[in-house]
């Protein structure tokens, strides 16, 4: 006889002897007599000896097979898992209905149980989770308290309003047994308050319909369901609030908010209408300063409209309605305020501070501008610190705004010291401007913060930051603990690199792994390259001489070595930038690109091989020195003039210009051409403009595009200065002819030198003449003359030389030559002819691993910087200490 064809009674008695579960399931599975004499033993043996694990198996994979055999071998069904849960609870939060209906078959089942961790029962679950069907399934059974609450008191009504399941809401409240009114100890709101809070109309529908819910009710916040709503901007909930004609809707929160101010600091005007409809809404002060304070114009007019309100009362810090809205940024409302005659535009708060210093102060021109246009503003007027409109400017052009001069009488009446521009004019943080359109959409930083009060080293090219790094001492370490020292060491470190990154994501790039390189001179490979010894000779061999010293390789100076890969950062390393901080918005604004494509990510990691490259305009403004005042003026005129310019080409039609054309002979074409190119640009661009609207229907795209840039590019050309040396339309043709004139009227005058008296000795004096500067020489009045008629005559034949010597030819070449590459252009941000920044020779210095080329402002990113015996290949001003430390710091926190 076979195992297989043991009796029944053998194989129950064999199975008591194997110890485990496991070993049950393998003999129950070789064969089907087996399977079948075995498997209910199996689920037994799980009930009694291993906590009916098979059942909470099933409840949580929802297999409802093996929940039915559990339950049928005697497994407890109120058992509770790891995670404290019952198997009813477990399937009520998983949403198995088929499970859920086996075990509420089971008359042992605790329908009313608590979660371990949070002590929530499966109907309150079933409310948690919006499961309809289930709570359907627990409240037929009639043993489910509908009422009982959580660990925090939450019932399911209130998980169910919260949830949005109208169904289970109107379940609850077909038993009668619910309170609707219970509140929880997280917030103190009831279910009509968290119905409201979400937006569900239908719930709030189903409570109000009751009879006995407090519409009033308030949370630990002291807010009303109203309010709630309102806050939101729920409009049909506020509505159904309002039809019960039992709200307060002045009711005011903990700090003093109503529905009103509520709905309009959110800037819900739907709402803010319904709530004005009613009888009893108080307008104060408070609901239009909410309006005004979020930027909600329209809002801000409908309150004022509305009702009688007191435009220009005062709150707790002493500000009115106008002062928070010159500070929002809206212009229209500013202006609707000023019209309205009520409000008084220079009044002070608290601090003393004006509606004119917080718009200069948060940057609005257009603001500034309105309130200077009603002469009833004080830019001298001072707060309790001193400071006037003028310390709070932001920009460039707000500066222009507010110094109106030297003779100004009004400086004199309300600014007792006169000091203002100049106090204003030191301030030693960081000097914020806005550029033209030309080379910054948004803005461009100059310099990073750079306080004098508090040494903080930037990545900055500002002459405070050379002062700082001038009386830069290392910090103390005597009487302080080591995590004192690390600290230390590591805030001033990280005020230099990379002061523009969060400290969260400067740990996650930092790494304990350091780069270094230990280079070895040929001559050292080829003598100890080991051929000696493999001869059979040098075995032994001993050298005399001097012992050199190894210099120390500093390994913690390359603790911020993963900054240098940002694209911000090698911008400024490369000196296209004179801050890390204005590479950043040249990154943002897209005037780099990396290989080739445009870069808007100031964060991006170079690799090695990148090539990135700036814009050469931006790189001129940002290296180049910046604008005096009368290159400022010289250049508001220039842009002055060009808008004139465009408006008049804008002004004229495409027929006149026609007409124009079909008159003028070509040889009268070719003379006006040379007389005067810019009527020619001028009838260049009437054709472009005849072209585009007569065949506008028939031209291709690409042409079309093509006859856009040529009028761009000829309104760029007019748009210059006519105080400019630049001759745009003819410089190339122009400068070439002036210098082969001028080479042959030097040979001219050469022959006629030659027969001087000691023609040897002058012909060498001559010589080392032209290779002298042109400042070792004193300007004459000929030579005046002959540059004036160079860069002003129409024909270079007309340009007198006979009286200039040799050298003054020479001078004239040099000085007509610089003309032509570095001309004054008032058109530009920056001072023209370019030169360098100030103080700029202090940090002009590349570091090893970038290759950089100024002349088309690009650069590789050759390899990683390393760390070599003697110094570290990342630019640091702070020494090997600090770093020390901060690596320190780092890397205990890894």
């Amino acid at each position: 006889m076979g195992l297989v064809d043991l009796p029944m009674e053998l194989v129950l008695l064999l199975e008591t002897f194997l110890p485990t579960e496991a070993d049950i399931n393998s003999l129950s599975q070789t064969s089907c007599r087996f399977y079948s004499i075995l498997n209910p033993y199996l689920y037994r043996y799980n009930s009694q000896h291993n906590n009916s694990s098979a059942l909470l198996w099933a409840v949580r994979y929802g297999n409802l097979s093996t929940a039915k055999l559990s339950i049928q071998g005697g497994a407890n069904t109120n058992v509770r898992g790891r995670n404290g849960r019952t198997p009813l609870c477990a399937a009520v939060r998983k949403g198995h209905e088929d499970i859920v209906k086996l075990l509420l078959e089971d008359d042992n089942v605790d329908v009313n149980c608590r979660d371990r961790y949070g002590g929530q029962t499966p109907l309150t679950l079933a409310a948690m989770h919006g499961r309809e069907t289930v709570a359907r399934l627990l409240l037929e059974t009639g043993a489910v308290d509908v009422d009982l609450g959580d660990d925090d008191n939450g019932r399911p009504l209130l998980y169910a309003a919260d949830h949005g399941s109208e169904v289970i809401v109107k379940l609850l409240l077909e038993t009668g047994k619910v309170d609707v009114n219970a509140i929880d100890n997280c917030n103190g709101q009831t279910a009509l308050s968290r119905a409201a809070t979400r937006g569900h109309k239908g719930i709030v529908k189903l409570l109000l319909g009751t009879g006995n819910v407090d519409v009033d009710c308030r949370d630990h916040l002291n807010r009303t369901p109203l309010s709630l709503a309102a806050e939101h901007g729920w409009e049909k909930v506020v509505q159904l609030l309002l039809d019960t004609g039992k709200v307060d809707v002045n009711s005011k929160s903990l700090f003093r908010e109503t529905p009103l101010v509520l709905a309009a600091s959110n800037g819900h005007e739907v709402v803010v209408k319904q709530l004005l409809g009613t009888e009893d809404v108080d307008i104060d002060f408070m609901s239009v300063d909410a309006a005004v304070s979020g930027g909600h114009e329209a809002i801000a007019r409908l309150l004022i409209e509305a009702k009688g309100v007191e435009i220009d009362s005062t709150d707790d810090s002493g500000r009115t309605m106008f002062s928070y809205s010159a500070g929002s940024g809206s212009s229209a409302l500013v202006k609707f305020l000023i019209d309205t005659g009520y409000v008084e535009v220079d009044s002070k708060d608290n601090h003393g501070q004006t509606p004119l210093s917080y718009a200069a102060q948060l940057g609005r021109e257009g603001i500034v501008m309105l309130l200077l246009e009603t002469g009833k503003v004080c830019i001298y007027t001072e707060d309790e610190s001193g400071r006037t409109a003028l310390r709070f400017r932001k920009e460039r052009s707000l500066l222009q705004a507010l110094a109106p001069g030297e003779g100004n009488d009004e400086k004199k009446k309300c600014h007792k010291s006169g000091s203002a521009k100049e106090y204003a004019c030191q301030r030693p943080a960081g000097r914020w401007t806005k550029q033209s359109s030309a080379l910054c959409n948004a803005g461009t930083i100059l310099w990073a913060t750079t306080p004098l009060s508090k040494a903080k080293i930037r990545q900055s090219w500002s002459k405070y930051n050379l002062y700082n790094l001038h009386r830069f001492r290392n910090p103390p370490t005597a009487n302080r603990t080591f995590f004192q020292q690390k600290w230390t060491a590591k805030s001033i470190a990280r005020s230099y690199h990379g002061e523009q990154i969060r400290e969260s994501q400067w740990t996650r790039m930092f790494s304990r792994r350091l780069r270094s390189v230990v280079p070895m001179l040929p001559s050292q490979l080829a003598r100890d390259d080991g051929s000696l010894i493999s001869a059979g000779r040098g075995s032994g061999l001993q050298t005399a001489g001097g012992v050199s010293t190894p210099k120390r390789t500093p390994f913690t100076n390359m603790t911020f070595a993963p900054l240098e890969r940002r694209l911000d950062v090698a911008i400024f390393r490369a000196m296209f930038a004179s801050s890390t901080r204005q590479a950043r918005q040249f990154v943002v604004h897209g005037a780099v690109t990396v290989n080739g494509k445009k870069m808007h990510f100031p964060g991006y990691l170079l690799n090695p091989g990148d090539l990135f490259q700036v814009q050469p305009e931006r790189v001129m403004f940002a290296t180049g020195a910046p604008k005096n005042k009368a290159e400022r003026r010289e250049g508001r005129l220039a842009k002055k003039a060009a808008a004139e310019a465009k408006k008049k080409d804008d002004t004229e039609s495409p027929e006149e210009a026609s007409k124009t054309e079909e008159g003028e002979s070509e040889k009268d074409k070719k003379q006006e051409e040379v007389a005067n190119p810019k009527e020619t640009l001028q009838r260049l661009l009437g054709q472009a403009k005849t072209i585009m609207s007569r065949e506008k229907e028939v031209l291709p795209a690409k042409k079309k595009q093509e006859l856009r840039g040529f009028q761009r590019a000829v309104r760029g050309v007019l748009s210059k200065s006519a105080t400019s040396t630049i001759l745009a339309d003819s410089l190339e043709s122009q400068f070439s002819e002036l210098l082969s004139l001028l080479k042959a009227k030097q040979a001219d005058i050469r022959p006629r030198k030659s027969n001087r008296k000691d023609s040897g000795k002058q012909d060498t004096e001559s010589e080392s003449a032209t290779t002298e500067t042109s400042s070792s020489v004193p300007v004459s009045e000929e030579l005046q003359d002959a540059f004036r008629q160079a860069t002003t005559a129409k024909d270079p034949d007309s340009v007198n030389l006979s009286e200039l010597s040799e050298n003054e030819v020479e001078i004239l070449k040099q000085a007509i030559q610089q003309m032509r590459d570095n001309p004054i252009d008032s058109s530009k941000p920056y001072a023209t002819p370019w030169r360098p920044r100030d103080f700029m020779g202090a940090f002009a210095f590349i570091p090893r691993y970038l290759e950089v080329n100024h002349k088309i402002c690009a650069a590789v990113y050759l390899r990683h910087p390393v760390a070599r015996p003697g110094y570290s290949e990342v630019p640091s001003p702070f020494g090997e200490p600090i770093q020390t430390a901060a690596f320190s710091w780092y890397l205990r926190r890894r």
